[in-house]
């Protein structure tokens, strides 16, 4: 897929878990990355450590998707404005 201005990576992270992984490619390609934590999120500049606590690589992720939906939805509008 080729970045448009309105290209984002919202990523789903286990709670207390971080890896930089998606963070540098988004980045790097002009995108948006958003780290998820169930029902808190955060962006660029803001970055948390690097953390890999157990569960971290498992297959329960809890996320509240009403949080997520607004982000999308605030992510959007603010690119429009832009």
């Amino acid at each position: 897929m080729k970045p448009t201005r309105a290209s984002a990576v919202v990523e789903l992270f286990y709670p207390g878990g971080f890896a930089h992984d998606y963070h540098w490619t988004a980045r790097a390609l002009g995108m948006d990355h958003y780290a998820v934590w169930n029902d808190r999120y955060i962006t660029h500049p803001d970055k948390p450590s690097v953390n890999y606590p157990k569960g971290f690589q498992g297959n329960e992720i809890p996320v509240n998707g009403s949080v997520v939906a607004t982000l999308i939805e605030e992510h959007i509008e603010r690119k429009r404005a832009a």
